[in-house]
């Protein structure tokens, strides 16, 4: 994907605005040493509406069930127990579709993400003797299985997608 600029930004907006949402006094803006947020461009008061977003632009394990993936989730059972790996993987269905609905969504999402996931073997073990070293192995080795499901469930379902 192409590196997130105004041009991004801009069309994020326009997308959410022309489906409903409401943002006032507020706008995307790039933050050094954090990446994107919500700026105020206005006075605001307390008790101000600053946003409001639409169901539609929420991205639910409701549409994902209403997806090309709705027979799947209706017989896998992982899929079915973890809403959050079924969001994972209709969002990952969503960003290689050309014509989704959710591109200028998609195309603002982070790059890079600051997860156990990320670190490097010796940024792992510098974690060994913490109290964080053994949860941090234990999701590196459940994302790992889940990966090795999803592989292979979709080699063999390669038709569903």
């Amino acid at each position: 994907m192409p590196p997130r600029n105004d041009e991004f930004i801009d069309a994020l907006t326009s997308w959410m605005e022309n489906n409903g949402a409401v943002i006032k006094n507020m706008r995307i803006s790039e933050f050094s040493n954090y990446d994107y947020g919500l700026k105020a461009i206005g006075d605001i008061k307390e008790n101000d509406l600053l946003v409001v977003v639409p169901r539609k632009l929420m991205l639910t394990t409701e549409m994902a069930n209403n997806s090309i993936l709705g027979n799947l989730i209706k017989t896998d059972p992982l899929l079915q127990s973890m809403p959050n790996v079924t969001l994972a993987v209709f969002l990952l269905i969503e960003r290689f579709n050309e014509t989704s609905f959710w591109k200028p969504y998609i195309f603002m999402l982070p790059r890079v993400y600051q997860t156990v996931m990320w670190f490097t073997s010796d940024e792992l073990s510098q974690l060994k003797g913490s109290p964080t070293f053994e949860p941090a192995l234990k999701q590196c080795r459940n994302i790992a299985r889940q990966y090795a499901y999803f592989y292979s469930l979709f080699q063999v379902r390669l038709k569903i997608l």
